[in-house]
């Protein structure tokens, strides 16, 4: 292991990677300042270990602040969400597709990544 890694991984304390599971729960949110004219979309940024101002939405006549951060941060979090199982997904297909049977392993994966899917579409 290198020493750049081996210090990264030394650094991940308990505490850290607690505070890295909370943030992957909602890794961007909004909140509206105190003029409420003015709502912020702030994203955690591993490499600072918190979370950073990456916009700010400023209210208008045709704009309205806060749902539209609202909108933006439900958008990239869902997003986060399914990424897992899109790639589970992802990875059952490419497993059918590069045998030259449906082998054992494939089928699988390939029902394993169907059940997680359906779990997570409520089905």
């Amino acid at each position: 292991m290198s020493t750049a890694k081996k210090a990264v991984a030394e650094s991940e304390t308990p505490a850290v990677l607690q505070r890295k599971r909370l943030f992957a729960i909602e890794p961007w949110r909004y909140r509206v300042l105190d003029d409420s004219q003015t709502a912020v979309i702030e994203a955690y940024v591993e490499a600072a270990g918190t979370r950073e101002e990456i916009a700010r939405i400023l209210q208008s006549r045709w704009i309205d602040a806060e749902r539209t951060a609202r909108f933006i941060t439900d958008a990239v979090n869902a997003q986060h969400e399914h990424h897992a199982m899109v790639m589970e997904l992802c990875s059952a297909l490419e497993l059918c597709l590069a045998s030259d049977g449906l082998t054992w392993e494939a089928e699988f994966e390939a029902e394993a990544a169907v059940k997680h899917a359906k779990q997570g579409a409520g089905n």
